[in-house]
């Protein structure tokens, strides 16, 4: 999502608690501010944050596994995408 005047893109990151059901809330089917493909529904669900890279280089990588630690999608952002684009580069 990309915040009124923000330098770049802004990502939340949820994921379910294993002790909960599995659910879907359709008030949540059309959200325009989910990444594509990210959507989990009707299974437990657990997230991974992982920081890779060198400095200058990092990269984000957020995962959601289901409960027996299969991946169900992985979002890869690079430390550029997440940092203010120098003066005069907008």
């Amino acid at each position: 999502m990309r915040w009124p005047g923000a330098a770049y893109d802004w990502y939340d990151f949820t994921s379910s608690p294993l002790s909960a059901g599995a659910g879907r809330d359709a008030r949540e089917e059309n959200n325009p501010a989910r990444v594509p493909g990210t959507w989990v529904t009707q299974k437990r669900n657990f997230g991974i944050i992982d920081v890779t890279g060198k400095k200058g280089a990092r990269r984000l990588v957020l995962a959601a596994h289901d409960k027996d630690g299969v991946e169900l999608w992985k979002h890869e952002l690079a430390e550029a995408d997440l940092r203010r684009p120098a003066a005069g580069s907008r």
